[in-house]
């Protein structure tokens, strides 16, 4: 049996590449968990946002793209490594965070919420994932840009990380599995273990770089399933070629009629030229000697690619006009952006489609120019350049502004919460009176929004009515005996005054249960009086420090429409003996030990019962109940 994968003896002891992917592991291991430690006790980065971004892509880049590029011999290319992922990618990322979210410190050090920083790191991947494989094999001098090469080290990069980060994978269940065994049993020193923040970072690094050269140690799989995995997805490209073809046809002859297209979507239209293209590529993949197709169907197969153009132009057209119509939001950028690449696309394979025998070099260069504009928008994206998050919101205060967006339409909450510093920015316009001469409401929901409350249109609020009280209410205290601070009810009436009067009964939830029984016809004096204060003072001590912070409950108001959720506010007094708001407790999901566990989950009924409590790690957590709180 002629196996090249069974050729190659692989030898007990590591090349020198592969001891270099394990001291990179090494090296990210004992980096992850020192930043988790400083993170952990908030020394440095913590709370300055440009360094503790830029180091975390720095970690997150630079490790993992030394360990990809091990073995690769030319110093000139280690430098240029050395400034895209070491330098470039982690500035940029540090630049549109701190643009987006603000540059200077917060209540959580810096940090924006685990989307954001989650997209932010996705974006560097790709544009470092795209670029590993210029810096391995471009050459500028050689034909094509010495484009086979590029692409056997993408497909090599992909293979390796790919099935790198399957093992791993594989790994971690096993230890999750084994520490759930283990606790069944009552033995719960190993799933502690595995639990540990500390120990993850310690150990993850580590076991994907024993991955990786697990999978280096195997080069002839990577060309075993280019050869043999890409070649099984080439033969669904000419089913793909005849729809596309069709499609094409059919909507060129319902546009010539004067016919609608009824409802095209250019989400569709992406992802389908996307499925195209990528079947085009492990077709011809490194050369026409791997196109396993013959002379006739290949040459069919070529001159459908024309079709990519006119299908990727009605996709940006759709995608253009949507815009117009609706403004833009976050997918709306993104499905522009992807289209324009594809029109770059549809260009570069309708050019080889009539270029007969020298077709693959054509695609060879639309793919390394494409890869290249590919790069360049996620960076546009990931910066105030193009940042999809400042168009979506200057695009909708616009709309609001210019009286084509309903007011009772525009989601003021999403507004000042999703879209960073440019949605807080578009708020306090909106409360400045930006939009006055349209409807001065607009000015009063934005302020209502900015202290934290909602604007209802149908109840507007009435400032003299609705003012919580100088003095302090009286608030139901955990534990009891504790006394609320009038200090901290005078801060939370001048700069939360919506959770100031959500803690007053007779204000606004009188005057909503008025309009509802005004509106249903009933006698105004039969409505429902509002209940006693939902709200409850919890002290508590989340940092750590000795000293309690002050949680503020508001309980759910289920007699309105909009009920919301259970609320957990924050406080704590600084070094000047001033309170500030500290942030929000939202609840997450935990295993607790059974000893610990109450039986009591509803949150009201724990408070009465004094079942609070902290759950010890850096900064705490709290514990209601069976309700796990944490701050974020």
């Amino acid at each position: 049996m002629n196996n090249p994968s069974l050729k190659k003896t692989v030898g007990a002891r590591l090349d020198a590449a592969d001891i270099t992917v394990l001291i990179h592991g090494a090296i990210a291991a004992l980096l992850g968990a020192g930043m988790q430690q400083l993170m952990a006790h908030r020394a440095w980065p913590w709370g300055h946002p440009f360094a503790l971004y830029f180091l975390l892509q720095w970690l997150a880049l630079m490790p993992l793209a030394a360990a990809l590029l091990s073995g690769m011999k030319s110093r000139r290319r280690w430098l240029t490594a050395l400034g895209i992922f070491g330098v470039l990618l982690p500035l940029v990322t540090a630049y549109g965070m701190t643009a987006a979210f603000g540059s200077m410190p917060d209540e959580r050090g810096g940090w924006a919420g685990r989307g954001e920083t989650a997209m932010a790191l996705l974006l560097a991947g790709m544009v470092g994932f795209v670029l590993l494989a210029l810096v391995q094999a471009l050459d500028v001098h050689r034909p094509r840009w010495n484009y086979p090469a590029i692409f056997r080290a993408a497909w090599r990069n992909t293979v390796h990380l790919g099935l790198s980060l399957g093992l791993a994978l594989c790994v971690f269940l096993l230890m999750a599995a084994a520490g759930a065994m283990f606790d069944m049993i009552g033995i719960r020193i190993v799933r502690s273990l595995v639990e540990d923040a500390t120990f993850r970072f310690a150990v993850w690094p580590m076991v994907l770089a024993a991955c990786l050269v697990g999978v280096r140690r195997r080069p002839a799989l990577t060309n075993i399933l280019q050869r043999a995995w890409l070649t099984l997805n080439a033969w669904l490209l000419p089913l793909v070629t005849v729809v596309g073809l069709a499609f094409t046809v059919a909507l060129a002859a319902r546009l010539a009629l004067g016919l609608q297209a009824v409802q095209l979507s250019a989400g569709v239209l992406i992802a389908f030229l996307l499925v195209w293209i990528k079947l085009i590529n492990a077709a011809w993949q490194d050369g026409p000697q791997a196109d396993p197709f013959g002379p006739g169907l290949r040459r069919l197969l070529r001159w459908a690619m024309v079709c990519l153009l006119p299908l990727a132009a009605v996709a940006l057209t759709g995608a253009v006009i949507r815009v117009e119509q609706y403004g833009w939001t976050v997918l709306r950028a993104w499905g522009v952006g992807a289209a324009a690449i594809l029109v770059l696309y549809g260009v570069g394979y309708a050019w080889a489609a009539i270029r007969g025998k020298h077709h693959h070099a054509a695609l060879a260069a639309t793919n390394l120019v494409a890869a290249l504009a590919t790069v360049a928008l996620l960076l546009a994206l990931a910066t105030p350049l193009a940042n999809p998050l400042r168009l979506t919101a200057e695009s909708q205060f616009q709309r609001l502004v210019d009286g084509r967006k309903d007011p009772e339409d525009f989601s003021f909450h999403a507004m000042g919460r999703d879209y960073g510093v440019w949605g807080h920015d578009a708020l306090r316009r909106l409360a400045d009176g930006a939009a006055n001469a349209r409807d001065p409401r607009i000015a009063e929901a934005a302020k209502e929004t900015l202290q934290g409350g909602y604007f209802r249109w149908d109840a507007p609020l009435d400032p003299a009515r609705d003012q919580a009280p100088d003095l302090a209410v009286t608030l139901a205290v955990t534990p009891a005996g504790r006394d609320v601070p009038v200090a901290w009810w005078r801060t939370l009436r001048r700069e939360h005054p919506a959770l100031a009067r959500a803690c007053v009964p007779g204000t606004q939830a009188q005057a909503q249960a008025q309009a509802r029984a005004e509106a249903s016809g009933a006698d105004a004096s039969t409505a429902e009086a509002p209940p006693v204060s939902r709200c409850r003072v919890i002290f508590a001590d989340l940092t750590g420090d000795g000293a309690d912070e002050l949680v503020l409950y508001v309980a759910p108001q289920s007699d309105t429409d909009y009920p919301g959720p259970d609320r957990f506010s924050a406080f704590t007094l600084d070094a000047a003996d001033q309170w500030r708001y500290l942030g929000d407790l939202h609840a997450a999901s935990f295993e607790q030990p059974m000893e610990d566990v109450t039986g009591v989950d509803d949150v009201a009924q724990a408070l009465k019962q004094g079942l609070v409590r902290t759950r010890p790690r850096a900064d705490r957590d709290l514990l209601i109940g069976d309700q796990l709180l944490r701050l974020r």
